[in-house]
């Protein structure tokens, strides 16, 4: 339910989204918007195809970080020949939240999601 006078915009089959692959089979919700009462974009969420971790080697550090999911990233990208850029947030205050069943931190306008 959303407070009065905010709207939600859902978007199909590939719309609202400039990052899904050329492919055309998309089918079902593929984003949606959150507007609030002064018509502005405050959250959307889009389907995205392709991102992964080749070409994006960024590990955010935690001070709860996982040794072994840090181990697994880095032979990852030695093994593509690119170097792990870590970024520490270590001593970084963050919000935690719980959004589809997956974890969420928030620093800023970055946002980091558990994968372990």
């Amino acid at each position: 339910t959303l407070p009065e006078g905010w709207t939600i915009i859902e978007y199909f089959d590939g719309e609202g989204t400039e990052s899904l692959t050329d492919f055309n089979g998309y089918i079902g919700l593929t984003a949606f918007d959150i507007i609030n009462p002064d018509s502005e974009q405050v959250f959307t969420v889009q389907a995205v195809s392709g991102i992964g971790f080749a070409g994006c080697p960024e590990y955010p550090l935690f001070s709860d970080n996982g040794e072994a999911y840090m181990s697994e990233q880095e032979s990852a990208s030695e093994v593509m020949g690119e170097e792990l850029n870590v970024v520490d947030y270590t001593g970084q205050d963050y919000i935690e939240f719980e959004f589809l069943n997956t974890t969420f931190r928030r620093i800023g306008k970055k946002y980091f999601y558990d994968t372990q």
